[in-house]
């Protein structure tokens, strides 16, 4: 926020001169002085913001900006239940058309005190993108919950209109449209059919956007090893919890990297006395792939049952069939896994699924996998 706008703020409390942190000092002092019994007053909170930012909509914006930081998400709900109804008692001018009311909309939501269709028509467009469409639709439902606590007029159906915004995409179009009304048919402004012309860039950027947040948040991570690929996924701790993979070729010999090794030992060591380092999708598959691809797997459950399912796999594969694996870890107990669901499906060169195989283990000693013998195999691709 500006230094202007920080004064028009402060000035009663600070006098000429104050700046960004004397605006937060004094919405600290009216948090404190509307608090009672650890009951927040957002009703007179509200008033207090209206009288001290009169006339001034970027000073009111920036309190308001440091006021929410400094509130739960259901006192933002009533705080801005609370501030549209001192608007509306106040007579504030209706609010303005535009390329930054569009981006009010996209940002602030059910937040925003901005009825504009240039505000509606961001937010609707924001409900179209992943992840920033969720962060939305839970801004939304907060704030209309905090309506309801306030008890404002519309509020129930305001929540309800929440409701339907959680259906990805279409949800908020919809609930636009419902609280468009006859300002629906105001759509040819220009900034609606700027956001119109550019809705299919939006949509075409979604899965982008999702990859991007997933890789960020350390989630989803992906490789390729030439014809073969994996997609792993992890927990919040980040865990491995399950890998999919598409399987086409064997990298017969290839060499574990020092790097490798290393992850191998240390993964083993986290788990329990005689667990190794165990790969989710064999190193023979996807080589040097560190510790995305392995979880702390008892020694004899690695070296017999497990490797006897990736010897089926490559015999298969080597056979001219793709293999496509899923494996789900699960009933972790710390970060060892206790149980290791497997399935996988088998296609012929014509993209035919010709077979289904899979089994649950337990991540302990004595299990045992049944596997397709070679001549089963080849009769099945030639049959």
């Amino acid at each position: 926020m500006g230094t202007q706008a920080a004064d028009s703020i402060g000035q009663s409390q600070a006098g000429t001169g104050s700046n960004t942190s004397t605006s937060a000092d004094v919405a600290t002092g009216m948090v404190r002085e509307h608090r009672t019994a650890g009951t927040l007053d957002t009703t007179a909170l509200a008033a207090d913001v209206q009288a001290r930012t009169a006339g001034d909509p970027q000073a009111r914006a920036d309190l308001t900006a440091q006021l929410d930081a400094q509130l739960s998400p259901v006192e933002q709900g009533q705080f801005s239940a609370a501030l549209h109804a001192a608007n509306d008692n106040g007579a504030q001018p209706p609010s303005e058309e535009g390329i930054g009311a569009f981006f009010d909309g996209l940002v602030k939501g059910d937040f925003s005190g901005n009825n504009s269709w240039s505000a509606t028509a961001g937010q609707v467009i924001g409900g179209f993108i992943p992840v920033v469409g969720q962060i939305g639709d839970a801004r939304d439902t907060v704030s209309a919950i905090g309506g309801v606590i306030e008890g404002k007029e519309g509020a129930w159906g305001n929540l309800g209109l929440t409701a339907l915004g959680w259906v990805p995409g279409i949800g908020d179009a919809a609930k636009g449209a419902i609280r468009g009304g006859e300002k629906a048919f105001d759509a040819g402004t220009e900034v609606a059919q700027q956001a119109t012309r550019h809705a299919d860039d939006v949509a075409d950027g979604a899965g982008d956007v999702t990859k991007q947040a997933d890789e960020l948040a350390g989630v989803v991570k992906t490789a390729k090893v030439g014809q073969n690929e994996v997609r792993w996924t992890a927990n919040a701790d980040g865990l491995p919890v399950h890998a999919e993979a598409t399987l086409k070729e064997v990298h017969d010999g290839a060499p574990r990297s020092s790097a490798e090794q290393k992850a191998q030992s240390q993964t083993g060591k986290s788990g329990n006395d005689g667990d190794q380092g165990g790969h989710i999708i064999g190193h023979r598959f996807m080589p040097d792939q560190g510790v995305k691809n392995m979880f702390p797997q008892a020694g004899q459950f690695n070296n017999s049952a497990y490797r006897t399912m990736e010897n089926e796999w490559a015999d298969w594969v080597k056979a001219g069939a793709e293999v496509r694996v899923n494996v789900d870890l699960k009933d972790y107990q710390g970060v060892r896994p206790d149980t290791v669901n497997v399935s996988y499906d088998i296609y012929d060169k014509g993209g035919d699924l010709i077979y289904q195989g899979g089994e649950r283990f337990k991540n302990e000693a004595g299990q045992v996998f049944d596997r397709v013998p070679k001549a089963d195999i080849e009769a099945l691709l030639n049959q």
